[in-house]
């Protein structure tokens, strides 16, 4: 089978050469066959008890199609990406049927179907035609070079990655994601922007044209940070050059001294090991005759009680007792002053200066830095990459906010034979998944992780309060950066514009940051209230959490109404015009615009909750740091019930991150050995 031709202008994001066979992973980055092969074995052993790989690109957790296949065979399971494929090259005519080896068999292929994409042979031809869902596709014969061109160039796929044969037909403005109608029902049927996926593309291309000289701008940069790293290499290689040779210079100096103290090194060593040896050697002499007069004795002892009368017997047993215990005052005698064991240690100096008096070489310390200007071209890089590849909003469809345009509404779209079925959190129980350690999250001090928000793309990013920095964990909760804050971060929540970030930190100060890219800026600090624990943002408001008081701010700081409540360390989670919170060991709702409190839930067990977090039907979830036990209650607090009496590892439970679109949370401890536990409930009709 000939390989596949590349387009000379793409190259492989790992080996920089041109794509031999590129297969596209879930996240749209390709890599070589080859490269792709080398990495998942480099990354997944046969003995980890997992079906994913970190993507060497950006880290996402990749699983493969086929999840039965071998780690060695993981890489064939992934797609072709056609993109990058000359269309000359699929005029082959030594094609294998992509279906059949997806089976481990290898048939010639006939033809080629322009939908799934795949060559097919015969027999999977008519099995293709057969099939309802597959009947329409086009079929086009490998030698028609002129129809492949058109259909390949520049296509991409349209298939939901998550549910196959379905079309990524809509777009959730709420959660920035491509759907196909069953993510439509199963994920975003709550959220309220739920756009067609042509009237989105319709309305973002044609509201933002590709410009051509921001892509230049950035072309521009990486080469000057390319040529910028490149002649940090050569002269990091002259310097290493220069330190080698120095060093050299300095050995071959000093290597008469150090051979003569060498000498003398080995003459002391010696005489002392001679030393201790005698003495080890006088006290086993010792030892050992004193071993054999005993069992000397012994041996006469038990000749004479088979042999000898009592009164024999018992004459020579008092002589050898006499016998014995003089040898042995005579041992204990000699042996006061020999030891029976030394402890030897080895000192070592490694004073560079003082290489001529007898120390060792020494090593080379580096001072790691980023230039200026390389900083400056990054942060210049992540703003005008916003700014070309911006992500549609809800507020830029003004007629998106109340309804759907998905027809009827997310909650009735037509899925055909896949059933909708959501899980109901409260039927079904949480069990744990996964957790996260401390140590993991390379904490100085013990974590704790006062809050958090889910990103767009799934991510989450958490305070951690004693080591003063924010953490960005992936979708799979591995840490992907560390920010620091220069203070200690009590909360974190979401601005009413992408990326646009609130952090608390508990100085009477909040920071507005944006996020983009990895890469976290503070625009502003805003002023907050003394105690400010917990924040949300409603609109132009900020909603603070204080130790008296819930406070509703502007955008500079100003105070605009204030709340009363009891009880300290306030966290807060926001709904519409409602504000979720404790009120002493009760957890309320109050109504932003006049302060009215709505409704209350108390529960005896519930003591000291901090967390409170809401999942995509609007449940609050509450956890108690003094009990251990998570709580769930109803949007309208009129029942509740304990879903996690206790934690597998946490025994105080301090904040809860609800994820926006899954039946899945996490609850961080108060400084223990593990910092989160990530929960998820389980349909039980399914297991």
């Amino acid at each position: 089978m000939a390989e596949a031709a590349t387009n000379s202008d793409y190259k492989c994001l790992l080996c920089s050469k041109q794509y031999n066979q590129p297969r596209k992973l879930s996240c749209h980055h390709t890599l070589c066959y080859s490269c792709l092969a080398e990495y998942v074995i480099e990354h997944v052993t046969s003995e980890d008890d997992r079906y994913y790989f970190p993507c060497p690109v950006c880290d996402a957790p990749i699983t493969p199609r086929d999840a039965s296949l071998s780690v060695s065979k993981w890489a064939s399971s992934f797609p072709t990406n056609h993109c990058f494929i000359s269309p000359t090259a699929l005029t082959f005519d030594d094609k294998v049927c992509d279906a059949c080896l997806r089976e481990n068999e290898s048939n010639p292929a006939e033809v080629w179907c322009s939908e799934c994409p795949d060559f097919l042979c015969k027999q999977c031809r008519i099995a293709h035609k057969k099939n309802r869902k597959t009947a329409t596709h086009r079929l086009v014969a490998p030698g028609d070079a002129e129809n492949i061109q058109k259909i390949y160039d520049l296509s991409s796929s349209t298939v939901c990655p998550y549910h196959d044969e379905k079309s990524l037909d809509a777009y959730c403005l709420d959660h920035h994601a491509m759907c196909c109608s069953v993510c439509v029902c199963l994920q975003h049927r709550s959220c309220s922007n739920v756009k067609s996926m042509k009237d989105v593309a319709t309305k973002t291309m044609t509201d933002q044209q590709i410009n051509r000289s921001e892509w230049e701008k950035i072309s521009e940069m990486l080469d000057k940070m390319v040529a910028e790293n490149e002649l940090e290499i050569d002269s990091f290689t002259a310097t290493e050059k220069k330190i080698s040779d120095d060093m050299t210079q300095l050995v071959q100096l000093a290597k008469d001294k150090l051979d003569e103290l060498r000498e003398i090194f080995q003459s002391d060593v010696c005489h002392n090991f001679s030393v201790c040896r005698k003495q080890l050697s006088d006290r086993q002499r010792y030892i050992t005759a004193f071993r054999t007069n005993l069992n000397n004795s012994k041996l006469l002892m038990s000749n004479l009680e088979k042999h000898c009368d009592h009164q024999m017997t018992f004459i020579t047993r008092e002589h050898t007792k006499q016998q014995l215990s003089s040898h042995y005052r005579r041992m204990a005698r000699y042996m006061k002053d020999l030891p029976n064991t030394f402890t030897t240690t080895l000192s070592k100096a490694y004073i560079i200066d003082e290489i001529m008096r007898c120390v060792s070489i020494g090593n080379v310390s580096f001072s790691p830095k980023i230039s200026t200007a390389s900083e400056e071209m990054k942060e210049c890089i992540s703003s005008m990459l916003e700014n070309i590849l911006p992500t549609p909003r809800a507020v830029s469809f003004a007629d998106s906010v109340l309804s759907s345009d998905i027809e009827g509404c997310p909650q009735h779209v037509s899925v055909g034979s896949i059933p909708c079925k959501t899980i109901d959190v409260w039927k079904e129980s949480a069990s744990l998944v996964q957790t996260v350690t401390s140590e993991v999250l390379s904490a100085e001090s013990p974590t704790c992780l006062t809050g958090g928000i889910y990103t767009d793309n799934g991510e989450l990013i958490v305070t951690d309060f004693y080591n003063q920095r924010l953490l960005l964990l992936d979708d799979n909760y591995a840490c992907l950066e560390k920010y620091m804050v220069g203070g200690n971060p009590s909360d974190i929540a979401r601005g009413s514009t992408d990326g646009d970030i609130f952090v608390a930190v508990n100085d009477n100060r909040i920071l507005r940051c944006t996020l983009g890219i990895g890469q976290l800026t503070v625009v502003s600090t805003i002023k907050s209230p003394p105690q400010t624990w917990g924040i949300s943002v409603n609109g132009d408001n900020i909603v603070c959490g204080t130790d008296r008081s819930v406070d509703i701010l502007s955008m500079d700081g100003t105070i605009l109404r204030s709340v009363k409540k009891k009880g300290s360390y306030t966290y807060i989670a926001m709904s519409k015009n409602l504000v979720y919170h404790k009120n002493g060991d009760c957890l309320v709702s109050t109504r932003l615009d006049d302060g009215t409190e709505i409704s209350r839930y108390r529960d005896p067990c519930l003591t000291d909750p901090r967390g409170v977090g809401l999942d995509q039907h609007g449940n609050v979830y509450a956890c108690g740091l003094d009990g251990g036990h998570v709580y769930l209650v109803s949007p309208d607090m009129s029942c509740g019930k304990e879903i996690l009496p206790k934690l597998t590892e946490i025994t105080k439970p301090y904040s809860i991150v609800v994820h926006p679109s899954k039946p899945e949370f996490v609850v961080t401890s108060l400084r223990e050995p593990v910092s989160l536990e990530v929960y998820r409930f389980i349909d039980s009709s399914h297991t």
